[in-house]
């Protein structure tokens, strides 16, 4: 699991998902790495980012109704099942809240549907 804020910082990353952060993680000045300084992997990058529109016109319209995404994403060795759940915040874009769920999906389980980055869609 991560949590981002809407400007894509990482705010909490629980063991697993550093672990397969690392891979994108900058080095830090005494030469690790540090998972919650780096980049996030391209797609999940993406599907943050229409979670952030979407939360933008719900603060907008004070919708505080918490809305999810859905989708593979082929970022590493495996395809990666991704969850995104968008959490709108009555105190403004800023204090609302991105959560991320992640499952590798093994050779038999990858079934599942692509879905682009466009065709993200949004279910209450």
């Amino acid at each position: 699991m991560i949590v981002l804020s809407p400007s894509l910082r990482v705010l909490y990353a629980s063991r697993a998902a550093m672990a397969w952060l690392r891979p994108t993680a900058l080095k830090t000045d005494v030469g690790e790495q540090d998972p919650l300084s780096g980049s996030l992997p391209h797609g999940v990058t993406n599907v943050a980012r229409k979670i952030v529109e979407e939360l933008g016109r719900r603060v907008a319209s004070q919708n505080w109704t918490p809305f999810e995404v859905r989708c593979q994403i082929d970022e590493q060795q495996e395809p990666v099942w991704l969850r995104g759940l968008g959490l709108p915040n009555p105190q403004g874009l800023q204090r609302s809240r991105i959560v991320l769920t992640m499952q590798e999906l093994g050779p038999g389980q990858g079934a599942v549907p692509k879905i682009r980055n466009s065709e993200l869609r949004i279910d209450e």
